[in-house]
């Protein structure tokens, strides 16, 4: 994949907001992403570093990487995605035995066409489209998902939103499945373990959007989840 090339100024606000979001300090944020201090402090300064140090920093921020390149923007009132701007990220799971994420390659698959190529051939069990209408110190993260398999159970912050647009979805909750058609919603701490299916029999893909919100105590909360999550996101 070719290099991105990273919008400094808006990782530093980013980095900036989330961190005070989640209550935590420079140093806090340099031990949970085992980056040194000054890697912190010039991220928030909006200096240069390395792609490894911004992916170990994003993942703790939990944020898209999406998030941090640049894009345009109609009014500093507001944001808006218009439907040709979303980018949709292919993301496998390296090691499909283990639950959570550890280890991620992504890229963007923005034809259709070539997302049900990928899917049906078995290479993607979903698609994430990455919506841009957020604001940059904001509390809530938005996209849709197409989704062919089950998806790997996932853990992460925030309160999750679900509206499904098309096909029938099944979303599993500590265990407990939820069957949505077109037009049902759903709402659950993101914290506790939930997968992604298709409705078994359903026409392929279900389509889903999601919202996530951070809340104000979200750092102690991860904190004390268990299992820790290793990243977030792609």
């Amino acid at each position: 994949m070719a290099a991105r090339k990273w919008d400094w100024g808006l990782v530093a606000k980013r980095f900036r907001e989330r961190r005070r979001l989640f209550g935590w300090s420079i140093d806090d944020v340099a031990a949970r992403a085992k980056v040194s201090r000054d890697t912190v402090m010039r991220a928030e300064k909006g200096q240069p570093i390395s792609d490894k140090s911004l992916h170990a920093l994003r993942g703790k921020y939990a944020m898209f990487s999406a998030q941090l390149v640049p894009h345009e923007r109609a009014s500093d009132a507001f944001s808006n995605c218009p439907a040709n701007q979303v980018k949709w990220m292919a993301a496998t799971h390296r090691d499909h035995k283990g639950d959570l994420v550890k280890d991620i390659d992504y890229s963007f698959v923005d034809d259709p066409a070539e997302r049900r190529r990928r899917a049906i051939l078995g290479y993607q069990r979903f698609f994430t489209g990455f919506i841009r209408s957020e604001l940059d110190d904001g509390v809530m993260t938005a996209g849709l998902m197409e989704i062919y398999q089950l998806s790997w159970t996932d853990q992460h912050y925030g309160e999750e939103f679900v509206y499904c647009l098309s096909g029938s979805a099944t979303i599993v909750v500590d265990d407990v499945p939820c069957v949505l058609e077109p037009g049902d919603t759903m709402v659950f701490d993101a914290l506790r373990r939930h997968s992604y299916a298709p409705t078994e029999g359903s026409d392929l893909p279900a389509v889903i959007l999601f919202i996530v919100a951070t809340r104000p105590n979200e750092s102690e909360r991860m904190a004390s989840a268990l299992p820790p999550r290793e990243t977030w996101g792609v």
